[in-house]
């Protein structure tokens, strides 16, 4: 019988993840859940604040490129195997993994800006540079690499899409070259599927989600970051 304001489920399921169930995690996939459609989150402590409301803001999904999902069973990884590891790495203070996770965070803004100015297609080389991050900051396996690489050969960008097993790539929607994704991943034995993508609800009411298209990125929190 209780109404929780929506930017208090984020942290509210957060809590009970990792408090009452002891599930590593963190904000982004909460967020996600909640508000849906495309959005930009900006999860560092400063935008915390004490209240633990995430900084949300709705982008226009119209403007994205061409978008395509594959993943293969086999390679699937549960989080914590992925996770716990960077916070410790963060929580130590190791000084490449700040860096890399720092460099990621800076792509979410790219990524938000080019959507706001309408070039969809700028995504394509962000999503390469997060993937090239990433094996960076941690082992990503060959598995996961040839998904990456199966795109990138047809001229995609691609990243990974969670902590195993499937990616997501954007190109400029021509439908050759989505045939030619779909069969690339087909002959590596990855299910391959086309998005279709929403308009999330209203977040104005999220703490600060105004002023995001203008100010700066702040350092990620514990490796949230890793998925942008």
């Amino acid at each position: 019988g209780f109404a929780i304001p929506e930017p208090e489920l984020p942290g509210l399921a957060l809590a009970v993840e990792t408090e009452e169930l002891g599930i590593h995690g963190g904000l982004m996939d909460r967020v996600a859940q909640v508000f849906g459609g495309l959005t930009y989150m900006d999860l560092s402590p400063e935008a915390l604040g004490v209240d633990g409301r995430p900084l949300v803001q709705n982008l226009p999904p119209d403007n994205l490129p061409g978008l395509f999902i594959a993943w293969n069973d086999r390679l699937a990884a549960g989080s914590e195997e992925v996770h716990n590891p960077l916070r410790e790495r963060v929580e130590r203070g190791e000084p490449a993994a700040l860096h890399l996770l720092a460099e990621l965070a800076e792509l979410a803004d790219r990524a938000r800006d080019v959507l706001l100015a309408g070039d969809g297609l700028g995504l394509i080389p962000i999503m390469t540079r997060n993937f090239e991050l990433r094996s960076r900051l941690i082992d990503v396996g060959d598995g996961n690499r040839a998904l990456v690489e199966a795109g990138l050969r047809v001229g995609a960008g691609v990243k990974q899409a969670g902590s195993g097993g499937a990616v997501v790539g954007a190109h400029d929607g021509d439908p050759a070259r989505l045939a030619r994704l779909r069969t690339a991943y087909g002959r590596i034995g990855a299910r391959f599927v086309v998005p279709s993508v929403w308009s999330g609800p209203t977040v104005a009411s999220t703490p600060g989600a105004e002023g995001l298209r203008d100010g700066p990125r702040r350092h990620s929190r514990s490796g949230e970051s890793s998925g942008a």
